[in-house]
């Protein structure tokens, strides 16, 4: 799962580059492994999304948590709860 979550960021890294400066600037990418060591609610991370405000959220089988760069919250279903996750 880790692989996934990998993946997905490298990706996203790659499209985010700017295409004319490929070759003029060297690359200054940094990655960090994010787990449940980290607070991720679980290691099965299904999608991934960063929103305008820079916030990386992070769907799992355990929740939504939002990772702001340097801690996460964890949105859960509720169930008394009517207006908690789905």
């Amino acid at each position: 799962m880790r692989l996934t979550l990998r993946a997905c960021i490298i990706f996203a890294l790659w499209l985010a580059a700017p295409l004319g400066a490929a070759g003029n600037i060297a690359p200054t990418a940094v990655f960090e492994q994010l787990a449940q060591e980290q607070g991720l609610s679980n290691n099965a991370v299904r999608c991934l999304l960063q929103d305008r405000r820079g916030f990386l959220w992070i769907g799992t089988e355990d929740g939504l948590n939002r990772y702001d760069g340097k801690a996460f919250k964890v949105y859960r279903h509720r169930p008394d709860q009517p207006a908690s996750l789905p």
